[in-house]
């Protein structure tokens, strides 16, 4: 989990406006067959319609592992 150093957290809120943008390179991902991709802040959404991509969106959980859509 990244902890956002800037003023107003600025790096987290700039990452969150952004984020569907972010994604679209990771939508493309087929292969392979099963992926993670970890978001940098709690805030992040892992609910995203990632279409035919293998890849399932996970954040981190206070250091303790992932949270997210678990299987």
């Amino acid at each position: 989990m990244l902890i956002d150093p800037s003023p107003q957290q600025l790096w987290e809120a700039n990452w969150v406006e952004l984020e569907d943008i972010l994604l679209d390179s990771v939508r493309a991902v087929k292969r392979p067959r099963d992926a993670v991709v970890i978001l940098p802040y709690p805030s992040c959404r892992t609910d995203w319609d990632m279409g035919d991509s293998t890849v399932r969106l996970r954040v981190l959980d206070n250091g303790l592992g992932t949270g997210g859509d678990e299987d």
